[in-house]
């Protein structure tokens, strides 16, 4: 009869450590789960703003291009416009 009675105190104290242990188990896991999604979160951001900062390397590129080509162009017609060498008598 003794082993009865302590077999079942064992039972009941692996109920009451099993149940201790679940709420455990899903704080952890509610700890886990929030850590991730800011993780994800902080990820999505980082990657939206290399694509908005790519975008915009890439227009300033764009813009030097263009103003360096601008600068080339207006340096030709400036050279096009001078007069010619007028021709001396010697040739």
């Amino acid at each position: 009869m003794e082993d009865r009675a302590a077999g079942l105190e064992e039972i009941d104290a692996a109920t009451r450590k099993t149940s201790a242990l679940m709420v455990s188990k899903n704080r952890v896991e509610d700890l886990v789960r929030q850590s991730r999604d800011n993780f994800l979160s902080k990820r999505l951001e980082r990657r939206q703003a290399e694509a908005v900062l790519e975008l915009l390397l890439d227009e300033e590129a764009r813009n030097a291009e263009r103003r360096s080509q601008s600068e080339l162009d207006e340096w030709h017609r400036a050279a096009n416009r001078r007069p010619a060498p007028v021709a001396s008598a010697e040739e």
